[in-house]
């Protein structure tokens, strides 16, 4: 859909008004809303997660959408390509550094947004529970090594799944 929206105008126009506007609520600010239509469970967490990484991927594709060069597009239809084509083999390849790294982006906020929700929801489980939890017993040393977990834990998903993605997808650039 975002490749179309790069290749039609009047629907890159909607698309980046549309993510201005969802992307100015932070997604935490869904959360009692959610609660109020789901209720308890995972469904609200999962959806405030999504909401933080869908709107910087977003974004991050459509720039990278607009950069792509013009001559590409025109030298493309001058050999023949067809719309599919055109996505396929000159907007694809263009956007993929810039949407890895909105990538990058959309996993930071995820991932605060996770620790955020499950301490505003009270989850008995998970880091932001414990973490909560331990701020109201007072366990200094808890919440310390909560966030110390959370911080190895970023590190480690950054390196065993991010930098292997995009080592695999830019290979062209790590050579």
């Amino acid at each position: 859909m975002l490749f179309l929206g790069a290749a039609i105008p009047a629907l890159r126009s909607y698309f980046r008004a549309l993510m201005a506007l969802l992307q100015s609520v932070p997604p935490i600010a869904w959360f009692p809303l959610l609660l109020l239509w789901f209720g308890f469970g995972a469904l609200p967490i999962v959806i405030v997660v999504t909401l933080a990484a869908l709107f910087p991927l977003a974004i991050a594709g459509l720039n990278a959408l607009e950069q792509v060069e013009p001559r590409w597009l025109d030298l493309a239809r001058v050999l023949g390509a067809g719309r599919w084509q055109v996505v396929q083999r000159v907007y694809l390849p263009a956007a993929l550094p810039a949407v890895l790294s909105g990538l990058e982006i959309a996993f930071g906020n995820a991932w605060r947004s996770l620790i955020a929700v499950e301490m505003l929801a009270g989850a008995a489980r998970g880091l932001g529970g414990n973490i909560q939890l331990a701020g109201q017993l007072g366990d200094m040393v808890t919440v310390l090594i909560g966030i110390c977990v959370i911080g190895l834990l970023t590190i480690a998903l950054d390196w065993l799944l991010l930098e292997p993605l995009k080592r695999r997808l830019l290979a062209w650039r790590y050579r």
